[in-house]
Parts: C-alpha cells; structure tokens; sequence
C-alpha cells in the first residue's frame, strides 16, 4: 500500500488571499491527491509560542511543504524539500514560486471603473512594495489606452 503523501501548509488564512490558496490547494489534492495535509496550530492554542518553527518542521518528516508568508524562507529552503512558494517575492529564483501578475490586476481595476461610466481616476497605494507600484503602472496604462 502507498503512503499518503504528508505535505506542510504553512499559509496565512487570515486574509482572503491565503484562503483562496487554501481551497485551491484542497481541489487540487481531490483530483490528484489525496494527500495528508499538517498545520501548524492557530498562536492562541499554541502552548509554546517559543519553539523553532523550522525544527519543528523537521520532526514532521513531511514530503513538502507550501508557504506563504514565512519570515526565513532560507530556512526552510535548506531542509531540502520540495517546497512551493505563494509569495510576492520575485528574487526566489532557485524556487517553485506562485505571484500575481500586479499589472494586468491594475488593468483590471481601471476596466472595471470604466465600465461603469467613470471619468475621474486616482490610485491609492504603497510606495514602498513593488507589487502595489505594479498596479499602479498597469491602472494608469490601461487609462492611458482608453483615452
């Protein structure tokens, strides 16, 4: 008998985003699965909020691991298993990652705004983080086209 594969979920679910992953991830292991999924506990039912996260990752003996939002991907990249990245980083180069497409998301903000009559613009965002920059560009470029 095969082993059902153990793979670590480490997502954020409080955000729509990681919920999204979350569920993606369960249909993806229906049609090609199953496979035996580990969590780490919510902070408050940790009993110690102390311990190493990564050691503990290493006692699971898992088969891999999907993240997002991990603080030290290095860490995790060095237990050597085949790990899946959903995470805005575009300098992990060395890994299999999942990003968003910032521009075309812009793009799609000025569509919507300009299919329902508008005719003023602004775009609020985060000088700071590269993927609100991106969609920024790709609002004001799909404007720009529209006139």
């Amino acid at each position: 008998m095969n082993r059902m594969p153990k793979i670590i979920l480490h997502v954020d679910n409080s955000r729509e985003f990681g919920r999204g992953l979350l569920r993606g991830i369960a249909r993806y292991s229906q049609l090609y699965g199953p496979w035996f999924f580990c969590r780490k506990l919510p902070f408050y039912l940790d009993p110690d909020l102390s311990q190493n996260f990564v050691t503990n990752l290493r006692e699971i003996q898992a088969d891999g691991i999907i993240t997002w939002g991990v603080g030290n991907i290095a860490d995790i990249l060095a237990m050597a298993l085949p790990t899946i990245l959903c995470d805005i980083r575009r300098n992990m180069t060395d890994s299999h990652c999942i990003i968003t497409d910032d521009a075309a998301i812009g793009e799609m903000g000025a569509v919507h705004l300009l299919e329902r009559g508008f005719r003023q613009f602004a775009f609020y965002g985060f000088n700071q983080m590269f993927w609100s920059m991106g969609r920024a560009e790709g609002f004001r470029k799909k404007l720009e086209m529209r006139g």
